[in-house]
């Protein structure tokens, strides 16, 4: 039995008659089971991203329905999400240990809103799993977001250990 939970059993498009189908055996829902639509970009993700924040992504956007408020794009949360890495850097480079770590959570929720953005762009064009839509306009936004984000933190982190 233990072999059926194996990664590599899992189906990969559902269309692989051998294979378990893994959402015929699970008895967590499959709208916040990271297990039920495996994608190589999925096994590539860290644990946290993965087991975590997509979770936690799925369960919000269930309860406050950002994915049908046409008004929140996925470029928009990941514009926002700038401004919170932006943010956080701030809090980081501070001398202050609170500051720092309040620069951490930041960081981590702007980790989230990355999830977010991409939960409501697959969500919008009902797509299944972690898969990327490379070539898109949101694709190259997301990215360019992603290293404006991380390079705040860096500079932050810089600023910190100049002083």
């Amino acid at each position: 039995m233990l072999q059926t939970f194996l990664i590599q059993n899992y189906p990969l498009d559902n269309d692989d008659n051998n294979t378990i189908n893994y959402k015929d055996i699970t008895w967590i829902n499959c709208d916040i089971n990271p297990l039920c639509d495996v994608t190589v970009k999925a096994v590539l993700l860290d644990h946290t991203n993965y087991y975590l924040f997509a979770p936690l992504v799925e369960i919000v956007d269930n309860i406050l329905k950002i994915s049908e408020t046409k008004w929140i794009t996925p470029n928009s949360i990941s514009f926002f999400h700038i401004f919170v890495a932006v943010l956080s850097a701030k809090c980081v480079s501070s001398n202050s240990l609170a500051y720092r770590r309040i620069g951490v959570l930041l960081f981590e929720f702007r980790t989230w809103l990355d999830d977010l953005d991409g939960h409501v762009a697959r969500v919008r064009k009902h797509i299944k799993g972690e898969r990327s839509e490379i070539g898109t306009a949101g694709y190259y936004i997301d990215g360019i977001c992603d290293a404006v984000g991380c390079t705040a933190l860096i500079i932050g982190i810089f600023i910190f250990l100049k002083k």
